[in-house]
């Protein structure tokens, strides 16, 4: 079969975040099994690349000097400035895909569900969307104060073309119970629950940024973007707690920082995270986004545990890749990660927002023996497999 991605984040890139990373897996699986994958990648470049065996990369070029994300992310574009941009990007992808199903016929076109890019969908060619966050409760969630029951209420104008875009794909598809059902009363139809694969090749393991940063140490660890919208703000508050307690420990972050809003305006959240250790912030250490998952795997195997409070997420890749490895997840209850843990079974739950919640769970996690932690995580590791 010849099958086609379109979206606007791919590894060949270099970093990426979690649809990157998903897209790289299952592009790899499919085009293992024989299969000819086509990726058409949003960007400011033309051409193609061949980025492994099976699979290329076709660039397509909006006209825009920023791609989508870097727009959502400027206040200072309005909401329907956002959407005209996101409307060029999939009439563009729609071009693209119209001159190559002529060149090479397409069975089935994938598309990133989360700007709308399947608006212009091709007709003739079945046609499945996959959705990778909630936008509603995505776009709120980024903000110092994030209340959910309220959330819900303040749809966009962006909000509601991604949904009538979504309806104009044959079929819709995300990896956790709680998006889909969102994005179902949004859209008024079936979202089917389609787990993200896991493809760690252990073979390919670098341990060079473990060994650099973190050889010998014992550390809890936070990986993803460093935002209230992942919950770093939360583990600020009890950084002093665990670390005057737990003196021989570091905890780590990895990622890139989006920022805190302090009285000041914006800084970065690690700044924020600095100030709140006070003479403790010498056991933390923040690692910059690292783009090469067999330069990350390591540093999570190594960990004691991750933290991973989200406000809200889509089953991440981060939670799955952790319990990968046998690592003890804690993550936030009603936020999708509750879908693969079970409380003080699997891994930890704790609840959105509250850091007195957080380090109670960091404590029973720190009070458990070496083996009862280890039993704990190869439990974490059965739940997928």
């Amino acid at each position: 079969m010849h099958i086609v991605f379109a979206t606007y984040e791919f590894p060949s890139e270099g970093l990426c975040g979690g649809l990157g990373k998903y897209l790289g897996n299952i592009s790899t699986i499919l085009s293992k099994n024989g299969h000819k994958v086509t990726i058409l990648l949003i960007s400011n470049r033309t051409g193609t690349l061949r980025w492994k065996e099976n699979i290329s990369v076709v660039y397509v070029n909006t006209g825009y000097e920023v791609i989508w994300h870097e727009i959502l992310a400027n206040s200072r574009n309005s909401d329907r400035k956002q959407v005209a941009a996101w409307m060029d990007m999939s009439y563009s992808v729609r071009k693209m895909a119209v001159k190559l199903h002529k060149k090479f016929p397409i069975d089935i076109i994938q598309y990133t569900g989360d700007c709308g890019m399947v608006y212009y969908r091709v007709r003739g060619i079945p046609t499945v969307a996959r959705i990778s966050s909630f936008p509603t409760y995505w776009r709120n969630a980024k903000e110092p104060h994030f209340d959910m029951s309220l959330s819900s209420k303040t749809v966009s104008f962006s909000d509601r073309y991604v949904y009538k875009a979504l309806n104009h794909a044959d079929a819709v598809f995300g990896p956790s119970k709680m998006v889909a059902k969102l994005t179902e009363r949004q859209i008024h139809k079936k979202v089917t629950v389609i787990e993200s694969p896991s493809l760690i090749e252990k073979s390919k393991l670098n341990d060079s940024i473990y060994r650099k940063y973190l050889d010998g140490k014992k550390y809890l660890l936070f990986f993803g973007y460093v935002s209230y919208y992942k919950g770093t703000h939360t583990i600020a508050e009890i950084l002093y707690q665990y670390l005057d307690k737990y003196r021989d420990f570091y905890f780590v972050f990895i990622g890139k920082d989006l920022g805190y809003m302090s009285r000041d305006g914006i800084i970065a959240m690690i700044y924020y995270i600095y100030q709140n250790a006070k003479e403790y912030k010498n056991s933390i250490i923040y690692i910059p986004p690292i783009d090469k998952s067999e330069l990350l795997y390591p540093v999570i195997s190594n960990s004691v545990a991750c933290i991973l409070p989200s406000r809200v997420d889509n089953l991440p890749n981060t939670c799955i890749e952790a319990m990968s490895f046998g690592k003890i997840v804690v993550g936030t209850n009603g936020a999708s990660f509750d879908e693969l843990i079970d409380d003080k079974v699997n891994g930890l739950l704790v609840e959105r927002d509250n850091s007195e919640d957080l380090l109670n769970a960091i404590n029973y996690l720190m009070n458990m023996s070496d083996d009862e932690r280890r039993r704990m995580g190869e439990k974490a590791k059965q739940v997928l497999h």
